[in-house]
């Protein structure tokens, strides 16, 4: 049977027809409807508020938890200076506020730098000279000569514990544009940075939910 989800508006968000269409000015197929943004990424994640959405040691973090905390964690950004278009060095462990911070950025509209915990003073170095990020969002200080405004990445635990007060619109920007950098893992030489776009990121997101059966259920 054909399966639509729809958001909290009632307008079809997650398809699993398969049109041609084009990206980036190729030809090629795309699920029909599809989410164009982070934000309808988000949009009806309500329907499982008190549901756990992430888990680290004995830390439960629900779908509500986490949505108000993005939007107190984009405030802080804002806060600090970072802007739509900023690349940012995200430069720390797994942990909940490793992935808050990745979606406070892109709601923000910047472009997340992702970094290497494990990457050598001399792979940080040459990552920074390389993109020229503005600001980093760290667990570590970084190594001499790195000269960049750094957030630590524990003050975000705060988020989980404040109310969002933050009611801006989220900077949504063009599908094309990009969602994040990351990395090669440098096997022949210095790590070389991958650009994705936000469309191919959330393209990614619909792809897994469609092969696992796990499409949201309206």
């Amino acid at each position: 049977a054909r399966h639509v989800s729809t958001n909290v508006s009632g307008m079809p968000v997650w398809g699993t027809d398969v049109v041609e269409g084009h990206y980036a000015g190729h030809p090629g197929l795309l699920y029909q409807p599809r989410p164009h943004s982070f934000d309808e990424l988000l949009d009806g994640t309500d329907r499982w508020g008190e549901r756990t959405f992430v888990v680290q040691g004995g830390r439960r973090i629900s779908f509500a938890e986490f949505t108000n905390a993005i939007a107190v964690a984009r405030q802080q950004m804002r806060g600090v200076g970072i802007e739509r278009g900023d690349r940012v060095l995200l430069f720390a462990y797994n942990s909940p506020e490793w992935a808050l911070a990745l979606w406070a950025l892109w709601t923000v509209g910047a472009v997340p730098v992702l970094g290497n915990r494990w990457w050598s003073p001399q792979e940080i170095a040459h990552a920074v000279e390389l993109l020229r990020p503005l600001h980093a969002i760290c667990d570590t200080e970084l190594p001499e000569p790195v000269d960049l405004a750094t957030i630590e990445i524990d003050r975000l635990k705060t988020c989980f514990d404040t109310v969002a007060a933050d009611d801006a619109v989220i900077d949504e920007l063009d599908e094309d544009s990009a969602a994040l950098i990351l990395f090669t893992s440098g096997s022949s030489g210095m790590p070389k940075a991958v650009a994705l776009s936000r469309r191919a990121v959330i393209c990614n997101q619909h792809s897994v939910l469609m092969r696992s059966n796990r499409l949201p259920d309206q």
